[in-house]
């Protein structure tokens, strides 16, 4: 537990969110390595979120507070906001993601994480950035 809070900490989290969200993610053994998940887990997390260069980006997410933990069904990823002590989570279209600034192309889908846990468990969530 101790490691993955020092790797939440290191993508931004702050001590609060670190806890908020460590309580929500699911256990990386458990995972199917082929399936998507809206929230991944740490070891997912801290891959998807590298330092330099994810997914060729220009713009560094990580330096603009956009923490991607988790992936659509159709592959859009999902992230959280950590320049909102709420942790909104946003949807960003895979298929804009190279044309645009990545502002411009996140979708809100709940204003908290913990909001956003409780939509996929209900199963009212967008399968896709084009449904919101």
């Amino acid at each position: 537990m101790e490691a993955h809070t020092k790797n939440l900490k290191s993508l931004g989290f702050s001590e609060k969110n670190t806890n908020r969200i460590l309580s929500l993610l699911p256990n990386h053994s458990e995972l199917e390595p082929t399936q998507t998940y809206w929230i991944d887990s740490i070891e997912r997390i801290i891959e998807n979120n590298p330092e330099k260069n994810f997914l060729g980006l220009d713009e560094e997410p990580r330096e603009k507070g956009i923490i991607f933990i988790g992936s659509c069904p159709n592959g859009d990823p999902v992230a959280v906001d950590l320049n909102d002590d709420n942790l909104p989570v946003y949807y960003l279209s895979h298929e804009e993601m190279f044309d645009s600034p990545i502002e411009n192309i996140m979708e809100e889908v709940s204003k908290t994480i913990e909001e956003f846990e409780l939509l996929v468990q209900k199963g009212t969530m967008p399968f896709d950035y084009f449904e919101i």
